[in-house]
């Protein structure tokens, strides 16, 4: 494996500034899959942000938006008590993922750190 370097953000916006300041940087929050990657030459980064640590794992729901973190786990979304009445497909998607966590290798590309939400339908 390639050296890389290695910072742990303070925030979500020092995480987003770190990325942009550094050239083929990624995100990290846990990253066994991205590191096996990286072992294997498959994924290549110089730079690897940790936000494992942020609080960036909230579900909230109310009448317009569903909103779920960035570090939020499957199984969080799959027992939240207003996801199963008022966004039921949610629920049976994580539920039927079967993954420990919720930050699968999407997160790892420098995307923003951020909350992802979609508009719950009447």
């Amino acid at each position: 494996m390639r050296a890389f370097g290695y910072t742990v953000a303070e925030d979500p916006a020092d995480a987003v500034r770190i990325a942009a300041r550094t050239p083929n940087s990624t995100f990290i929050a846990g990253g066994t899959d991205l590191l096996n990657l990286m072992r294997d030459g498959a994924e290549v980064h110089d730079h690897l942000v940790d936000v494992s640590h942020l609080d960036i794992n909230r579900i909230t729901l109310d009448s317009r938006w569903l909103r779920v973190g960035g570090l939020a786990r499957m199984r969080e979304a799959a027992e939240h008590s207003g996801l199963r009445g008022g966004v039921p497909g949610v629920v049976g998607g994580a539920a039927g993922l079967g993954f420990p966590t919720g930050t699968q290798h999407g997160h790892d590309r420098r995307e923003p750190v951020a909350t992802h939400q979609v508009r719950v339908l009447p």
